[in-house]
C-alpha cells in the first residue's frame, strides 16, 4: 500500500488522526473499537465516524481502506500502519 499518505491525512481532523495513530502504534492487532475510544478521549461514535472518513478518504483517492474492520474490532494492517505513521509525521510538517 504505497501512497502519498499525507493527502489523506491532512484531510483528517483531529479524532481522524488520532484513530490513525492509535492504531498504527499497534500493527496487525484488533483493537476494540471502545478501546480506541477510551484511548483517544472521544465516544465509540465518533471512532467509528472516524474510521468511515478515513476509508472514504482513502478509496476515494484511488486506494484501498486503510483502518480493516471485523465484527469486533479495528485494525490496521502493518503495511498500513507503516504508511499512517509516516504519513503522520509528514503532514506534521
Amino acid at each position: 500500500m504505497a501512497f502519498d499518505a499525507r493527502a489523506l491525512l491532512r484531510k483528517l481532523d483531529s479524532t481522524g488522526r488520532s484513530v490513525v495513530s492509535h492504531l498504527a502504534g499497534r500493527p496487525g492487532q484488533p483493537v476494540v473499537v471502545d478501546d480506541v475510544a477510551d484511548a483517544i478521549g472521544v465516544s465509540a461514535q465518533e471512532v467509528e465516524d472516524g474510521v468511515a472518513w478515513i476509508n472514504k478518504l482513502a478509496e476515494a483517492l484511488g486506494y484501498r481502506a486503510l483502518v480493516v474492520r471485523t465484527e469486533s474490532a479495528l485494525l490496521m494492517s502493518a503495511g498500513a500502519a507503516a504508511v499512517g505513521r509516516q504519513g503522520l509525521i509528514d503532514a506534521q510538517r
